[in-house]
């Protein structure tokens, strides 16, 4: 398909739409963005289940056929995430959300955790601006209202809700 460019008056017209400019930069930010969600694909660093977990989770999206195992381990003096892995399948977005995810969640809280999920799927939803997301997962920020890959991205998310449930009712136990 071929391009066309518009002449900027084409754009003056038009309130609240992009001029030149924004539009440029949005296709940057989006083009930064695959590059960086590629090369993450590529090199997966928490791929896998851990051995042995506190928690495992699995989530399904059957729509899509994306499927995430999530396994979790807690420090134990300060029930910290020590370690949380992901075996992942399905398209890449999923794949590389979960592996985002579980690099920025090590060292968090359990509490930490869930309150970063809830703004991590704010953004994702179009709700609120970006404020204190973890720049590791700002490569997945140009995707931020789109329903179908926003449900890919947040598969691996749910699977963490589930597991930090389990957790929690451990310890009411």
């Amino acid at each position: 398909p071929t391009c066309v460019a518009l002449p900027s008056w084409a754009l003056d017209d038009l309130p609240g739409r992009f001029h030149d400019s924004q539009l440029a930069m949005s296709f940057e930010k989006q083009k930064r963005a695959k590059q960086l969600i590629v090369e993450r694909a590529r090199r997966l660093r928490h791929s896998g289940l851990l051995e042995p977990a506190d928690a495992t989770a699995t989530a399904e999206n059957p729509s899509c056929g994306d499927l995430v195992l999530l396994s979790l381990r807690l420090c134990p003096a300060s029930q910290y995430l020590a370690a949380v892995n992901c075996a992942a399948r399905g398209c890449v977005l999923c794949t590389v959300s979960a592996d985002l995810m579980a690099e920025v969640l090590h060292g968090r809280t359990s509490h930490q955790a869930l309150e970063l999920g809830k703004a991590f799927v704010a953004l994702l939803s179009g709700a609120t601006e970006p404020s204190s997301q973890d720049p590791a997962l700002e490569c997945l920020r140009p995707l931020a209202g789109m329903r179908v890959r926003a449900r890919c991205i947040l598969l691996p998310w749910r699977a963490l809700e589930e597991a930090l449930g389990q957790i929690q009712a451990a310890d009411h136990s």
